[in-house]
């Protein structure tokens, strides 16, 4: 997916955590970040990722997938994306 649409996407997030798969890592970027940080209890540093294509600097976090499962369903799943629902704040 494209980082706009990523950026589209996370503008109008609430309680999602949208994952996407490069390199065989899953990375969720800026709100979704800040979610997964949220629910891991602040187990995972949120890092600065630099887009080149788009000359942009957006929040990313590397996400261990076994362990956000464990605690949110998971609610869509394809090879390069996935869809966790998070418990309303």
């Amino acid at each position: 997916m494209e980082m706009l649409d990523i950026l589209s996407r996370e503008s109008e997030n609430t309680y999602q955590v949208y994952l996407y798969e490069e390199e065989g890592k899953w990375y969720a970027y800026e709100r979704s970040a800040q979610l997964v940080k949220q629910l891991l209890n602040g187990l995972v540093k949120i890092k600065q990722f630099i887009n080149d294509t788009y000359d942009i600097i957006v929040d990313r976090v590397e996400v261990d997938l076994m362990t956000l499962i464990e605690k949110c369903p998971i609610s869509l799943c394809s090879d390069s994306e996935m869809i966790i629902e998070c418990p309303k704040a």
